[in-house]
């Protein structure tokens, strides 16, 4: 009996493996270890101002801007919430333009940085911001005693485009369901797993806006990376 639960053992132990370099495997096609080419410029409309060659700005309204990559590959939109006191940046992109001087063009508040999810299109990587707010969940807590938090190559996936797992230095913890206050302006905080166990998405009830990351958009969604689950998904 002993040999048989030592090889069941062993056996479960070599299924985890190959489920977890299955992952890496499938995830060498979306990319070769480098930045991919930038995408030609488009004409992107009236309402749309060019900050560079980079980066497009679109306002939402006075103080809600959509920052928007699209000659990055992903496309990705980082949106910039600005209330009295201070202003918030939900998303920085992947850090292939550093996104703070279009930022500053728009804002004089001190501005808080909060990733949707922790994908390196997400995260800005090597662009560090002053202050950093996450939400509290347990699984991120236990690894983050001085508040630092290391990213991980599974909920980074940062080696697709050259990028390594950058540390988050936490200044805020964010309760799921908690009210994030920017002054005259308040964001119900929503936790909101699918396309990642850690995704959050942020409610402005006043304005109508939900500014949901990757767990919701046109498209494909993705529920097959290493920490997503479709059936938060569903549920």
């Amino acid at each position: 009996m002993k040999k048989i639960a030592i090889a069941v053992t062993l056996l479960s132990v070599l299924a985890a493996l190959i489920v977890h370099q299955r992952f890496r495997i499938v995830l060498t096609q979306f990319g070769d270890g480098s930045p991919p080419p930038l995408l030609d410029a488009q004409d992107e409309g009236a309402d749309v101002t060019w900050h560079d060659d980079y980066y497009i700005v679109q306002a939402l309204d006075a103080k809600t801007f959509a920052i928007g990559e699209p000659r990055y590959l992903q496309q990705n939109f980082n949106y910039l919430i600005i209330g009295t006191e201070r202003a918030l940046l939900f998303d920085a992109g992947s850090g292939y333009r550093d996104i703070r001087p279009v930022v500053e063009a728009l804002t004089d508040k001190p501005v808080t940085f909060l990733p949707s999810h922790f994908h390196f299109d997400h995260v800005g990587n090597r662009v560090e911001f002053e202050r950093v707010a996450v939400i509290d969940l347990p699984h991120l807590r236990d690894r983050a005693p001085n508040n630092e938090l290391q990213l991980t190559w599974e909920e980074h996936l940062g080696s697709l485009e050259g990028y390594d797992p950058p540390t988050l230095k936490i200044d805020e913890w964010l309760e799921a369901g908690s009210l994030l206050e920017l002054g005259d302006r308040s964001l119900r905080v929503i936790f909101s797993p699918g396309h990642t166990d850690d995704s959050v998405s942020l409610l402005d009830a006043a304005r109508g806006y939900l500014f949901s990351g990757d767990f919701m958009y046109p498209g494909p969604l993705f529920a097959f990376l290493p920490n997503s689950n479709m059936g938060d998904y569903l549920q």
